[in-house]
């Protein structure tokens, strides 16, 4: 099977601003060099404005739009850490899903991985909260992830009451993420691990994301 053509980065900030595959930190570091911590007092209709008139693009994505909201939530206030109704639509919007105000939504693993990723970025000087802590640990147990690794490895996961050496597979797991390969092991060992492997790729594949578009951010 041939591999998958290679994603293209953004090579402008414009090109930037109509992708939906923009980090949103990249989108985070573009607004700061440009316009400094003022642009975190601006409501959605200066930004929009702000993109249009100074860097031509009339459209931007409300994928764009989301995450540049959420990131300054999270530049202002503590509740993203601290409140599962406010972390959760940041979650969304981190990655490129539309946040519903009115329903619980359950991201994954994967998801959860990156806009903790994310936040940690953005700030470093916030506390999880206990409320969030267990948020994300019945997350795990949801999406059938049952040992947490960084950067969601401050959550405690009981899985006493699951049929499971948990010690078995932190012992595996480093060698399984320095090769990306599941070995030999007993069905529930290779489910976990699998499960492991697609999130840890996944944050990794947004990483080299934003390590390429930074540079385009704040050049």
């Amino acid at each position: 099977m041939a591999s998958p053509a290679p994603i293209r980065q953004p090579k402008t900030p414009a090109e930037l601003l109509k992708s939906d595959l923009v980090h949103p930190i990249a989108l985070d570091l573009l607004f700061i060099s440009r316009y400094g911590i003022e642009w975190l007092g601006w409501e959605i209709e200066i930004i929009v404005r702000y993109i249009r008139e100074q860097f031509g693009v009339q459209n931007p994505p409300d994928s764009v739009l989301h995450k540049l909201q959420a990131c300054k939530t999270c530049h202002l206030v503590d509740t993203p850490w601290l409140n599962w109704e406010v972390w959760l639509p940041c979650c969304c919007s981190f990655n490129n899903l539309y946040p519903d105000f009115h329903h619980i939504q359950a991201p994954t693993v994967s998801e959860s991985m990156l806009a903790v990723d994310c936040m940690n970025r953005i700030r470093e000087d916030v506390w999880w909260s206990e409320e969030i802590k267990q948020f994300l640990a019945n997350l795990h147990k949801w999406d059938d992830v049952l040992v947490p690794q960084p950067p969601l490895d401050f959550v405690h996961l009981d899985a006493s009451d699951f049929a499971i050496d948990v010690d078995k597979i932190k012992e595996m797991w480093p060698e399984v993420k320095r090769t990306g390969r599941i070995p030999s092991a007993g069905p529930v060992e290779q489910n976990q691990l699998g499960r492991m492997l697609d999130a840890n790729l996944y944050l990794e594949e947004s990483r080299r994301h934003l390590e390429e578009q930074l540079k385009v951010a704040t050049r």
